[in-house]
């Protein structure tokens, strides 16, 4: 069975679908031994497409890969976070938002204003991992209906939750604000011993890296307003 480095974990798995055994093609590892098994079936995807009433299996696939890697990543101090996440200079920037709010259109406008300075590390589910008291966040093949994601990592300057607005605001805000906000945008485990886990993740996240709320509009002017806040930096 292939084996996979993923957010610095190794990960064996053998997907039946192309798309994400093509996605998971640049972490192919030549590890002998992986730190996480995730074992999948026909018979499994089958189950969960018809559980959730859906035809498409290589989605189903997708979707029963995706959240068993991140049960398993809580293992090793990391989660997927529901976000757009975009490096600049060698700092992640993660969008987070409900679907069809923009999170992709907003770090497009990075790219926009920064060039090639701007990558796009994931842009539906980033890994977060905490690595020697620092948190990353990591591409994954579990990036969304564009599948744009790159085998990198970087260090999170922070993570953002955006509201459309017709002016640009962004604001720094506390743990209160914040739990509700991430709970909403993460796979949540179901057995009590791992949501334990995930909740003592999200509050070491809370303590290290700085959340805000942006109100934006889709103008190059909401990037300028979120970099130059999260960063510290002026343009």
């Amino acid at each position: 069975m292939p084996i996979y480095t993923i957010a610095d974990v190794t990960v064996e798995m053998e997907p039946i679908h192309e798309r994400v055994a093509k996605n998971a093609e640049p972490y192919l590892s030549d590890a002998a031994t992986a730190q996480i098994n995730i074992k999948t079936s026909a018979d499994d995807i089958r189950s969960i497409a018809e559980h959730n009433g859906l035809d498409d299996l290589e989605m189903c696939e997708y979707l029963l890969l995706g959240q068993r890697f991140s049960r398993y990543l809580l293992d090793y101090d990391g989660m997927q976070l529901h976000a757009s996440a975009v490096a600049v200079d060698g700092r992640a920037y993660l969008f987070s938002a409900d679907s069809g709010t923009g999170k992709s259109t907003h770090t497009s406008l990075w790219k926009q204003l920064f060039g090639e300075r701007a990558q796009i590390i994931n842009d539906d589910k980033p890994a977060i991992r905490l690595v020697d008291g620092v948190f990353y966040a990591y591409g994954s093949p579990f990036c969304g209906k564009d599948d744009i994601n790159i085998n990198a990592r970087a260090p999170i300057g922070g993570i953002c939750f955006i509201e459309r607005g017709a002016v640009n605001q962004i604001d720094r805000i506390g743990v209160e604000e914040t739990l509700p906000l991430i709970m909403k945008q993460i796979y949540l485990p179901r057995k009590s011993e791992n949501m334990d886990k995930l909740l003592s993740l999200i509050e070491k996240i809370c303590l290290l890296v700085p959340i805000y709320k942006l109100r934006c509009n889709m103008s190059v002017d909401a990037a300028k307003t979120s970099y130059c806040a999260m960063s510290g930096e002026q343009i």
